[in-house]
């Protein structure tokens, strides 16, 4: 998944003392990050053959009690600029998994400590203490996509949807498949493969006005 991006960042302050938490996309990419768009969601039942663990939301955005199987979105931090690495201040709320018509990442790992996440996943980690290069947390973030749906990248929220016909489309996902095996997809290269959290799942994905 070279061609997709890397993102974001966050900053978190704990009585006065910064730890820094980042967001990092496997891999590099391509695309037209434009403002952060949010859009109306409802809860919709889920297809347990391939989808996430449902989990409630609670608006929590304490990165130390996140668990795995949990739905987050990012979020913006008023008056955040981007670093020089292109990473922006953010923060998160959890989210239900079944909420449609808004992106969202699930918690695929939790790791006390630093923590490499494979490709296609998103690395969200807390690190820092007044400059420092230490990480005590790391968690592993995969996106939950919707078939038929497409997506742009987004500095903050990772992707967000839009419609097929808009230039700033990236992708549309063709299909969502149980397992790990991409060679049936149109274009295997450009799946989404998901191992973790269990079930395994894989998002075909094609142009967006296919």
């Amino acid at each position: 998944m070279g061609k997709w991006i890397a993102i974001a960042a966050v900053v978190l302050i704990v009585v006065i003392v910064a730890v820094w938490a980042f967001t990092q996309r496997g891999g590099g990419g391509s695309g037209q990050p434009t403002t952060p768009v949010t859009t109306a969601g409802t809860a919709a039942p889920s297809n347990p053959a391939t989808s996430v663990p449902s989990a409630p939301a609670t608006g929590s955005t304490e990165m130390d009690e996140l668990v795995v199987g949990q739905c987050l979105q990012l979020v913006e931090v008023e008056g955040a600029t981007p670093e020089a690495d292109g990473s922006i201040a953010v923060t998160h709320q959890v989210v239900d998994c079944n909420l449609v018509g808004q992106f969202k990442l699930v918690v695929a790992s939790v790791t006390n400590g630093p923590a490499e996440c494979a490709t296609d996943y998103v690395r969200y980690y807390q690190s820092g203490y007044l400059g420092s290069d230490f990480t005590n947390l790391s968690v592993c973030l995969a996106p939950v996509l919707d078939v038929g749906v497409c997506y742009m990248p987004d500095n903050i929220k990772e992707w967000v949807e839009v419609p097929c016909t808009d230039p700033s489309a990236n992708f549309k996902v063709e299909s969502e498949l149980p397992g790990t095996d991409a060679s049936t997809c149109s274009f295997p290269d450009a799946a989404f493969i998901l191992p973790d959290p269990e079930p395994a799942r894989v998002y075909c994905v094609t142009d967006p006005l296919a």
